[in-house]
């Protein structure tokens, strides 16, 4: 009887260290599972953060690019501006020289007719 009951007794601690190893391997399991988690978490965290960034990024060029497309033309007009006007000077200066001309050939006109007299 009492190897008999020796033999439960070990069986029975036998189970027990058993279910102890069992509960520490599960428990493991756990907080292993609960830093994968933390991990994910994080992970997921940072790519948020990563394309946040990166949308501001790209509202960034994009009105960098508005600003320098409206510069562009703006630089256009101002040189279109420049080019009538310098045409616009020509012309007053092409309208002078003619003017000039006009004048020499009333000029020439009066000397021929005092010439003729």
């Amino acid at each position: 009887m009492k190897l008999e009951q020796i033999e439960e007794e070990h069986e029975k601690a036998k189970q027990e260290q058993e279910q102890q190893q069992q509960k520490q391997i599960e428990e493991q399991r756990l907080r292993d599972l609960e830093v994968e988690m933390q991990k994910e978490k994080k992970r997921r965290e940072e790519q948020e953060r990563i394309e946040n960034e990166k949308k501001l990024l790209e509202e960034k060029i994009a009105e960098l690019e508005k600003q320098r497309e409206a510069e562009r033309k703006r630089e256009l007009e101002r040189q279109k501006d420049l080019e009538t006007r310098k045409e616009m000077e020509r012309q007053k200066e092409i309208e002078k020289e003619r003017e000039i001309e006009k004048q020499k050939e009333k000029e020439r006109q009066k000397e021929l007719e005092k010439q003729k007299e």
